[in-house]
């Protein structure tokens, strides 16, 4: 049942620029509803299996639920912003957005970046809708990056009452790899710390690259462009929550090997 519940939950998250966005066609519900039954049914499978394959942190709750919650307000944010702006229902999200995004209109601001790489690829976008969604979406990242994180340290993420499985929870990290798994750990957890903060500047970069790379690639449709603001969100949260989480686990494996050669010097006494 609890996969179930995961699986769903997943598919209304991917189903809510369609739900919440005007002007939805047929093709796109197509699509979308493909998109919604393949990460429902990779969600349902990824947790009723008993071996892990590449979803971290699957028995080491709440980590996924923080980052699905970063994700859907990162969604919902994004979304509101085009509503209000687009349908003129309120001012309240896209007000804010145009206060940070003036804030912070300065030179090699990850909120100009952003402005600039968008309007490579959507030049049809209006720039008031534009500098609205990069200061909402800039503001919200930053919020949730300083505060699901700290929602994790303070419950003492993990419990370790039952023991920590660094296999189910790490698929990905294989400790008979080479060298001491502690140092490893703990490279892996600053390593995602550095580019989760340097994130903010990449996906910009990444998003002019592109558009270099690919000549003539627009975007004209909002729920992409929602996606894009949402994918800027969410990966510096995930990648600054998954470094606190390697590090996290780092300690834990430094405490158990304190533990036992305490306790061996003890019986050697």
């Amino acid at each position: 049942m609890g996969s179930l519940v995961r699986a769903c939950l997943v598919a209304i998250l991917v189903a809510i620029p369609s739900l919440l966005l005007p002007h939805v066609s047929q093709n796109n519900a197509q699509m979308v509803t493909l998109i919604c039954l393949f990460a429902a049914s990779l969600t349902y499978v990824e947790y009723r299996a008993t071996y892990p394959s590449f979803l971290e942190f699957r028995d080491a709750a709440p980590f996924n639920r923080l980052r699905y919650v970063g994700l859907l307000i990162g969604l919902l944010v994004v979304c509101i912003v085009i509503k209000e702006i687009k349908q003129g229902q309120g001012f309240v999200f896209g007000g804010a957005g145009l206060f940070v995004a003036s804030a912070m209109d300065f030179p090699f601001s990850p909120v100009t970046h952003m402005q600039n790489a968008v309007q490579v690829i959507a030049p049809w976008i209006s720039p008031v809708l534009l500098t609205a969604l990069c200061g909402a979406a800039f503001v919200t990242m930053i919020l949730l990056v300083v505060t699901l994180p700290m929602l994790a340290v303070m419950n003492n993420w993990p419990n370790v009452e039952g023991g920590f499985n660094v296999w189910t929870n790490l698929p990905l990290f294989d400790p008979t790899a080479g060298g001491d798994v502690l140092k490893r750990l703990r490279r892996d957890g600053y390593f995602n710390l550095v580019l989760g903060i340097l994130m903010p500047f990449l996906v910009p970069g990444a998003i002019k690259l592109l558009s270099f790379d690919f000549v003539g690639l627009e975007l004209s449709h909002f729920h992409t462009l929602v996606w894009i603001f949402a994918a800027w969100v969410f990966l510096p949260l995930s990648l600054i929550m998954r470094g606190l989480g390697v590090l996290r686990v780092a300690f834990l494996v430094q405490e158990q090997r304190r533990r036992t050669y305490a306790q061996s010097d003890l019986q050697l006494a």
